[in-house]
C-alpha cells in the first residue's frame, strides 16, 4: 500500500482466487477502500513474476498519477 497516494496494490494467485467466496470478499474490500478514497489495482502473480521490471514501472506510474489526481506534487 502507498498511503500517500491512497493506492493499494494486490497480487492475486490462482490458488487463492479459485474459491468464489474469497473473490467476493476481495471485491467487497475493494469497494470499501474506494468509499474511503483508495484505489485498488490488482495483478495476477504471473504478470509480476514474468516481468517484474515492467510491473514495477507500471505501479510507479499509477502511484505518481494518483498523487497528481490528489493534488500532491510528484
Amino acid at each position: 500500500a502507498f498511503p500517500d497516494a491512497r493506492l493499494a496494490i494486490e497480487v492475486d494467485g490462482r490458488l487463492w482466487h479459485d474459491r468464489r467466496l474469497t473473490h467476493l470478499v476481495d471485491i467487497r474490500r475493494d469497494r470499501d477502500a474506494a468509499l474511503a478514497g483508495w484505489q485498488t489495482v490488482r495483478y495476477v502473480y504471473d504478470e509480476v513474476s514474468r516481468a517484474p521490471e515492467a510491473w514495477g514501472a507500471e505501479v510507479r506510474a499509477i502511484h505518481d498519477q494518483r498523487l497528481v489526481d490528489l493534488g500532491h506534487a510528484v
